[in-house]
C-alpha cells in the first residue's frame, strides 16, 4: 500500500488523515474521526475488507473502496457490496508501479464527494435484512411498490424459441449494481431468452452473488464457466478478473473467459461481452445499461444500437452512482430509460415484437 499512498500524497485535492496496519484501529478511527473516504486492501490483518465494510455501515456509514490484487479467497460478507457507497479496484502492478493510477483517482474522489444523506434508507435496510451487526431503533424501510411483478409479465411473451440464436439479454452494471441486480433478476420469468450478467466485482465475490441471485429468482443463474452453452432460461454472471466472450461453435453459442487487456480500465468490461454478442445475435440483443462509474457499456451498446438491437438505461432517480447508464442516455442510444421495476417490462416488450 505505499505506492498508493504516495500517488493520494501527491494529490493536492487529496489529504490523508491517517494509514493503519492493524485493522480494528482503523475501524476505531473511522467511528471516532470525520473522513469522506476509507481505502483498504481486500485482505485485511485480521478479517476480511468485505466484514469490515458492514461494521463500518452498521455503525458509521462511510464510503469505502476496496483494493483486489486479485489473490482473495471467497468472501465471508456477500452483501457488503450492495451499498452504493462501496466500490471495489482491481490493482495490478508493473516494476512495482500501479497501473492506470489515475483510474484509482478518480474513484476515490467520486466516492468522497457522495452525499451520504441519498444513501440512508438503503443502508438503514441492508444493514436490519444482514442482522449480523444489528443497531438499535432501526426500523426496515417500506417495501418498495412493485409497479411489474413476474404474474403480471408472464402474458407478454410465450414459450422462448429454441432456436439458439433466437435473442440474447445482456445486462452491465458496476458501483450500486448488486443491489439493483438481485431485485431485477427476482422479477424475470422462467420463459426467457439466455441472460448474461456483467457486473464489476472481484472475482471471490461472484460465486456467491450468483448462488444469491438463483436462490431468490424463478430463472436458473449460474456462475459463467469457460465452455458454458448458452441456453435460454438461464442467467451467465461474468466471473471477476476475465472477460466473457461468446462464441459460435457449430450450431451452439458458449462462453468463452479470456484474460484479455482491461476495456475502460476494467475486466471483465460490458463493451466485450455485447460486441461478441452483436457478432452472433445480430439486431436480436437487448442491452440493460444499470448504475456505475465510467462508461463501460457505451461502445457495446453503440454496436447493439447500429446492428438494430434494443437498449436499456436505468433512469437517474433508481441509480445508486449515474455514471455507465448516465453516458449512454446522454449518447442518445437509449430506446427507453426505465424505472428499476420496468426493466422488465420493456425487455418483453422487445421479445413479444421479435416473436
Amino acid at each position: 500500500m505505499s505506492e498508493i499512498k504516495n500517488i493520494l500524497s501527491a494529490d493536492r485535492e487529496i489529504e490523508i488523515a491517517a494509514t493503519f496496519l492493524d485493522d480494528q484501529l482503523g475501524f476505531e478511527y473511522c467511528i471516532q474521526h470525520e473522513i469522506n473516504i476509507v481505502v483498504l486492501n481486500i485482505s485485511l490483518q485480521n478479517q476480511t475488507a468485505y466484514s469490515f465494510v458492514m461494521e463500518v455501515m452498521a455503525n458509521k456509514p462511510i464510503p469505502c473502496l476496496i483494493l483486489d490484487t486479485g489473490d482473495a479467497k471467497e468472501i465471508d460478507h456477500p452483501r457488503a457490496l450492495d451499498y452504493g457507497i462501496v466500490d471495489v479496484l482491481g490493482v495490478e502492478y508493473l516494476d512495482e508501479h500501479l497501473v492506470n493510477p489515475s483510474y484509482l483517482m478518480i474513484k476515490i474522489k467520486i466516492l468522497s464527494k457522495l452525499k451520504l444523506e441519498r444513501f440512508t434508507t438503503q443502508i438503514q435496510t441492508i444493514n436490519q435484512d444482514q442482522q449480523i451487526f444489528p443497531r438499535a431503533n432501526v426500523k426496515p424501510a417500506a417495501p418498495k411498490e412493485t409497479i411489474i411483478s413476474k404474474s403480471d409479465t408472464s402474458p407478454l411473451i410465450g414459450e422462448p424459441s429454441r432456436t439458439r440464436f433466437d435473442s440474447i439479454i445482456v445486462i452491465g452494471a458496476s458501483t450500486g449494481g448488486p443491489g439493483l441486480l438481485v431485485d431485477l433478476v427476482s422479477q424475470l420469468p422462467v420463459k426467457l431468452p439466455p441472460v448474461v450478467i456483467v457486473q464489476h466485482m472481484p472475482k471471490g465475490f461472484v460465486g456467491q452473488f450468483a448462488k444469491r441471485m438463483d436462490s431468490q429468482s424463478k430463472i436458473t443463474v449460474k456462475k459463467a464457466e469457460e465452455g458454458d452453452q448458452i441456453e435460454p432460461g438461464n442467467v451467465y454472471v461474468a466471473p471477476g478478473g476475465t472477460h466473457l466472450e461468446l462464441v459460435q461453435v457449430a450450431s451452439q453459442v458458449i462462453i468463452r473467459l479470456t484474460l484479455g487487456n482491461k476495456v475502460n480500465f476494467v475486466r471483465p468490461a460490458v463493451d466485450v461481452t455485447l460486441n461478441s454478442a452483436v457478432k452472433i445475435y445480430g439486431d436480436r440483443v437487448i442491452s440493460v445499461i444499470l448504475s456505475g462509474m465510467g462508461s463501460d457499456g457505451l461502445e457495446g451498446s453503440r454496436s447493439v444500437k447500429k446492428e438494430g438491437g434494443r437498449v436499456i438505461a436505468l433512469n437517474e432517480s433508481d441509480s445508486l452512482i449515474y455514471g455507465m447508464n448516465k453516458n449512454v442516455i446522454e449518447a442518445g442510444i437509449a430506446d427507453f430509460v426505465s424505472s428499476l421495476d420496468d426493466i422488465t417490462f420493456y425487455i418483453l416488450r422487445f421479445l413479444k415484437k421479435w416473436n
